[in-house]
């Protein structure tokens, strides 16, 4: 691994440990803070120069007000196409009847460190970082005619690569159980040595999300708990 990334690694888990570790406070002041989350994000961004999208579902828990540690999953909605089409001439003759479909898939999980720096009773500003593990899922088949012949060609690969990124998040809280919340960032990734130097995917760049935070245990207790009680 190239010394920049173990570096990055090192920056990004000395301050989750510094955070969650080394703030402890067991008082009752902070109690109550304690809280668990269910997020929905959507993510845009561009992948080889061609418009993305992410789905993803994250459970989080969030302690002494301002910190949340999660865990999430993450998949493309609609697969990008990182490959070069070729030359549509052989023997300097024009191929008749091209078709080619080409695709590519990202699904990942992340492990996720958000410290909350502003919170009032409407909004909240916060830093997140996020580091995962993931698999890229490649698809590439071409058919032509030439010489009154059909030829035919296909070929898949997976890779596996490692997303790492920063942002900022602003959040509205629209009732005490219900955040929605808008991301910018930029993420960065090693995608494995083989499938990153032929097809040349240029992954790194800027990203855009927004989604909705829910606080289960306060659905539970304003509309559950209280009707039965």
């Amino acid at each position: 691994m190239d010394n920049k990334w173990i570096i990055i690694l090192l920056l990004f888990f000395s301050v989750l440990s510094s955070k969650v570790f080394c703030q402890a406070d067991t008082s009752n002041h902070h109690s109550k803070w304690y809280k668990f989350v269910v997020q929905y994000d959507g993510r845009y961004s561009s992948i080889n120069y061609n418009p993305t999208r992410f789905f993803g579902l994250l459970i989080g828990y969030k302690f002494k007000r301002n910190q949340m540690i999660s865990l999430g999953a993450y998949t493309t909605v609609n697969p990008f196409k990182p490959f070069y089409k070729e030359s549509q001439y052989y023997d300097n003759q024009l191929l008749s009847n091209v078709y080619i479909k080409e695709n590519f898939y990202l699904y990942f999980c992340s492990a996720a460190y958000e410290y909350s720096y502003f919170d009032t009773k409407r909004w909240e500003f916060s830093v997140p970082m996020e580091i995962g593990f993931g698999i890229g899922k490649s698809y590439f088949e071409k058919k032509w005619e030439f010489n009154q012949q059909t030829n035919s060609f296909s070929e898949k690969q997976t890779t596996d690569y490692l997303p790492v990124q920063i942002g900022h998040e602003i959040q509205y809280k629209i009732y005490p159980w219900l955040n929605a919340r808008v991301q910018g960032g930029y993420r960065y990734s090693l995608f494995n040595k083989l499938l990153n130097d032929n097809k040349d995917i240029k992954y790194n760049g800027f990203y855009f999300s927004f989604g909705l935070r829910v606080y289960p245990l306060r659905v539970y207790r304003i509309f559950i708990q209280k009707k039965t009680s």
